[in-house]
């Protein structure tokens, strides 16, 4: 697997530690809303929970990862999410205490987190979802 794909994935799903809890979507402050909905991604990306990670995605999201979901032996979501933390081993947890939240920037029903770990700065993409916020593009350099 591309290292550079684990690596996206890996500092996204490794953000818990650094982002702050916040409101729900439907007022108050969005920024911090964008940013629980990054954390319990995270949270379930680094507990294994593939499925919660999943849920937490867009559908347009959870049909790409189940796109590439063949490169790690996966074939649905939950199972790929499983597989690429299972792959990323040592490194994942490596990246996790480098990983900084730079910038939160939202716009209406959508939001841009930017993350930096390594020197390397990785954004991702959230959509408002009815009442929530859901992750549309995991982070890419």
């Amino acid at each position: 697997m591309n290292k550079g794909v684990v690596f996206c994935w890996a500092l996204v799903a490794l953000a818990s530690g650094y982002l702050l809890f916040g409101p729900t979507p439907g007022g108050g402050n969005q920024e911090a809303a964008v940013k629980k909905a990054v954390d319990g991604y995270v949270r379930a990306f680094a507990q294994g929970d593939g499925k919660a990670a999943c849920e937490s995605l867009t559908s347009a999201a959870r049909d790409a990862v189940v796109g590439l979901a063949g490169r790690v032996g996966a074939s649905d979501c939950p199972s790929a999410m499983q597989k690429t933390r299972q792959i990323g081993g040592a490194e994942v947890r490596k990246v996790a205490k480098q990983i900084r939240v730079r910038k939160v920037d939202v716009h209406g029903g959508t939001a841009k987190v930017t993350l930096r770990a390594s020197g390397q700065d990785s954004i991702a993409e959230l959509e408002r979802v009815g009442d929530d916020w859901k992750i549309s593009s995991l982070p890419r350099s």
